[in-house]
C-alpha cells in the first residue's frame, strides 16, 4: 500500500482535575485515516506542584489538644486570681479613702464622722462609696477606715 506508514499517535484530552481521557493511540496511519486502538480508557495523572502547603488532619488535631491543655490550666488561674485582684483594689480605694480622710481633718480641723459627711463635704464622689467588690467602708471616730464585708 502506498502512502501507508506505521506510527503511535497518543491521543489525551483532559476529563476534570488530574483526571485524563486516553482517546487512544493510531497504530496505522493509511491515506489520511487514523485507526483508533484503547478508546475510552481514564488515565489519572499525578501532579506534582512545587508549592503545595496545607495542614494533615495529625497536625490539626495535635494544635488543638495543645490549645486545650493551655486553657485546661489558664482558666482556673485566672478564676483564682480574680478574688486577689478584688482584695486588692478593696485595699487600694481603702488607702484612696485614707487620703482623703486626712485632708478632710487638715481642712476642717476634725474627722468626718461617716462616708456621707465625706461626700457631702465633696472628698468622694457618691458612687465611691463601697469597694469593687462590694465591700464597705466605714470611718471610726479616730479617723481610722476599716472594711467591712
Amino acid at each position: 500500500m502506498a502512502g501507508s506508514f506505521a506510527a503511535h499517535y497518543l491521543f489525551i484530552r483532559r476529563f476534570s482535575g488530574d483526571c485524563y481521557l486516553l482517546i487512544g493511540h493510531a497504530a496505522n496511519v493509511s491515506n489520511g485515516r487514523i485507526n483508533l486502538i484503547l478508546e475510552g480508557e481514564v488515565v489519572k495523572k499525578k501532579k506534582l506542584r512545587e508549592n503545595e502547603s496545607g495542614f494533615t488532619l495529625i497536625e490539626m488535631m495535635i494544635v488543638l489538644l495543645v490549645i486545650s491543655v493551655l486553657l485546661f490550666v489558664a482558666i482556673p488561674n485566672v478564676a483564682k486570681q480574680s478574688n486577689n485582684i478584688n482584695s486588692k483594689g478593696c485595699t487600694a480605694f481603702k488607702h484612696m479613702v485614707e487620703g482623703q480622710v486626712q485632708a478632710y481633718r487638715i481642712d476642717l480641723k476634725e474627722f468626718p464622722n461617716s462616708i456621707a459627711d465625706m461626700v457631702t463635704s465633696g472628698y468622694l464622689r457618691s458612687g465611691e462609696t463601697a469597694c469593687p467588690n462590694g465591700d464597705t467602708l466605714e470611718i471610726g471616730a479616730d479617723g481610722e477606715v476599716s472594711i467591712v464585708k
